[in-house]
């Protein structure tokens, strides 16, 4: 195990074991105008008897993966845009190498200076997340996000709510915004740390994949300078319009091999695996050319997702690649 890992899994274990009680507990609501970066945070003016209901809920969502921890289910993973976690996973974030997102998290460092919720209606509309802070009496304070949307403002919900007025059981509706929450958790912050609990959501609440469409196009016009591929309008639009595909690419700019390889070294991985992929005399140039019939098998070698088994002597193709930590 490395030195980086396992201070990671005692960053989790601290957490898991915060006596929540004895922190301070506020919460902020998260809101993003179009094409602005950087949310936009207000904090909720909150009863005693309020803060108690959010720790409790902080709380009980811990509880469990503790349980899970001292059984031994719980198994942390480096965060990988292509892995499909399970129930059992937690996948963890540097946020020293995701400015992006610590960019957007940064305001809630300057908790006291942030405005207080008004119920204003252009705030209500872009509203994409809320986050509980609980600050132990030492330390740094630990975040918990969770997803929110408009929709769970119960004034734009398609429900409505009634409330018993009286004692001779009368009912009415109800008509001022009340807000709704649950009790689930989707992300956890301390310092640059991150610990994702449910990724589709870490994508709504941090615009991930807005930034990864960002990052695929950035990535093509790399593979469009460095790499010769035959129809590459084609295989631009394809990957433009595909999540998965989006993800693959901002694997492939992670690669430092993106910058070196050549048609020759591709040739020898296209030959090795028997890869259905031509390689195409254009005006002299050695060029790849991209099938739409097989749309995923550039991204796949771009990507070098295919590997050589000692075990069997056989190649296979890799759904999801993680980096394996090596003792010495």
């Amino acid at each position: 195990m490395t030195t980086v890992r396992a201070n990671v899994e005692q960053v989790l274990r601290d957490i898991l074991a915060i006596d929540l009680r004895t922190c301070s507990i506020e919460v902020c609501l998260a809101s993003v105008d179009e094409g602005e970066p950087i949310p936009q945070f207000q904090r909720l003016l909150l009863s005693e008897k309020l803060k108690h209901t959010f720790r409790e809920v902080v709380i009980a969502v811990l509880d469990d993966y503790r349980r899970e921890q001292q059984r031994h289910n719980l198994v942390l993973q480096d965060f990988n845009v292509e892995a499909k976690p399970e129930e059992h996973e937690i996948e963890y974030l540097d946020l020293t190498s995701y400015g992006v997102i610590a960019k957007q998290i940064e305001p809630l460092n300057r908790f006291n200076s942030l405005d207080t919720f008004r119920e204003e209606r252009a705030f209500i509309s872009g509203l994409r997340f809320y986050v509980i802070i609980a600050q132990p009496p030492e330390g740094e304070a630990i975040y918990f996000y969770r997803h929110y949307t408009p929709r769970k403002l119960l004034s734009q919900s398609p429900f409505f709510g009634i409330r018993w007025l009286s004692n001779n059981y009368y009912y009415e509706r109800i008509e001022e915004p009340v807000f709704l929450f649950d009790s689930f958790l989707d992300s956890i912050s301390r310092g640059n740390d991150l610990f994702i609990l449910k990724k589709e959501h870490f994508y709504y609440m941090f615009r991930f994949l807005e930034e990864l469409l960002k990052t695929a196009q950035e990535t093509l016009e790399l593979i469009r300078a460095r790499i010769p591929i035959v129809n590459f309008e084609t295989f631009a639009r394809s990957c433009s319009r595909n999540k998965t595909k989006m993800q693959k690419l901002r694997n492939i700019a992670s690669q430092p091999y993106l910058s070196t390889i050549t048609i020759e070294d591709m040739k020898k991985v296209i030959a090795s695996n028997n890869l259905n992929i031509r390689v195409v005399l254009v005006n002299g140039q050695e060029m790849l050319y991209y099938e739409r019939e097989d749309p995923w098998a550039i991204l796949k070698l771009l990507d070098d997702d295919y590997l050589h088994s000692l075990m069997t002597g056989q190649h296979y193709v890799v759904d999801s690649k993680r980096d394996m930590a090596v003792s010495n």
